[in-house]
């Protein structure tokens, strides 16, 4: 699932909470959220456009400036890529490109293409581009734009081994020409796109899958993992986390950012949580008991502060959504 503040075309403002675009088997969905969230008695996501496609992708990215959604897919052959698809109103959600996975880096069985992110707003070079995660290698793509989109058969503008690991997640950084990239060893090194990445300017060490990154500031890192934790980091300092949460003790599989960026969503495989991260313990409230399924998807609603989860206390393929309430949700 991504979420998306506005589509140009499509209703925004006043009186609009932003609209969610979620991936099933061979299936896009666009959803409009209310505002509301659900209060006045109608549903807090509508959902009003669906698109077949030939493609499951496991990651979105949107990027509103080039008016392109991509994803890190695997088509109904089982090839992984990178696929592009339309967020041009005249063409919402139809498919543009896709990029073929090179077939070099570290590789580990089952699924390798896991994350994607877009470049698009670091500008210069790096405007109309795209990196995907391969195996332990990261890959850049010129995507283009929705109305010239790049070419279904594009060679990579770039391919570097990023870690020794599988590459599970991604991180633009919204402060500066920075990409994160975190590995199922637990490692996240830190790349200056600036300059052409052959090593990491900055490594961390999370024990466990990385399973989730976010960037709290210009100087804080987030970072989720399999080993039950939310950590923390200043980006001065790599050497020890300044604080830490455990929801349950269970593995993290997502975690999301607020968009206030004082608490975090956390899923993990028993339950999901809030932890509040302007508390020095990082201490966590419970958002739902138990779940039915595993949670695949989770983000915030900018406009409402809603958590919205796929799976989790739902069967699999269904999205619940979770309204802020005084001391919780």
């Amino acid at each position: 699932m991504h979420y998306v503040p506005q589509i140009a075309g499509l209703p925004g403002g006043s009186g609009h909470a932003g609209w969610l675009i979620s991936a099933g088997r061979g299936l896009l969905n666009l959803w409009e959220a209310s505002p509301s969230g659900g209060r006045s008695g109608e549903p807090a996501l509508l959902c009003m456009h669906s698109q077949g496609t030939t493609f499951t992708s496991v990651c979105l990215d949107a990027d509103r400036g080039s008016q392109m959604l991509l994803g890190a897919s695997v088509e109904s052959s089982g090839a992984e890529c990178v696929t592009a698809s339309s967020l041009d109103v005249e063409s919402l959600l139809a498919p543009k490109a896709r990029f073929p996975m090179p077939h070099n880096g570290t590789r580990a069985p089952g699924r390798n293409c896991l994350a994607v992110a877009s470049l698009h707003s670091f500008g210069g070079p790096l405007a109309e581009t795209c990196v995907g995660s391969y195996g332990g290698a990261l890959v850049v793509w010129r995507v283009g734009s929705a109305n010239k989109p790049g070419a279904s058969s594009g060679v990579p503008t770039a391919v570097w081994k990023a870690h020794d690991a599988l590459v599970t997640s991604l991180l633009k950084s919204p402060f500066g020409l920075t990409l994160f990239s975190g590995a199922a060893d637990g490692k996240v090194h830190v790349w200056n796109m600036r300059e052409k990445p052959n090593r990491p300017a900055q490594q961390f060490v999370h024990q466990g899958r990385i399973a989730a990154l976010s960037q709290i500031n210009d100087q804080q890192l987030l970072t989720a993992a399999g080993n039950g934790q939310l950590m923390v980091w200043d980006l001065r300092n790599a050497s020890a986390p300044v604080k830490f949460s455990v929801p349950d003790g269970k593995p993290i599989v997502r975690a999301v950012l607020s968009p206030f960026a004082d608490s975090a969503a956390v899923a993990t495989t028993a339950g999901i949580y809030s932890v509040d991260l302007l508390d020095e313990a990082c201490s966590s409230s419970r958002i739902v008991p138990s779940l039915r399924s595993p949670v695949t998807a989770l983000v915030y609603n900018a406009a409402t502060s809603e958590v919205v989860a796929a799976g989790g206390p739902g069967a699999p393929g269904s999205i619940s959504v979770f309204r802020p309430q005084l001391g919780g949700y």
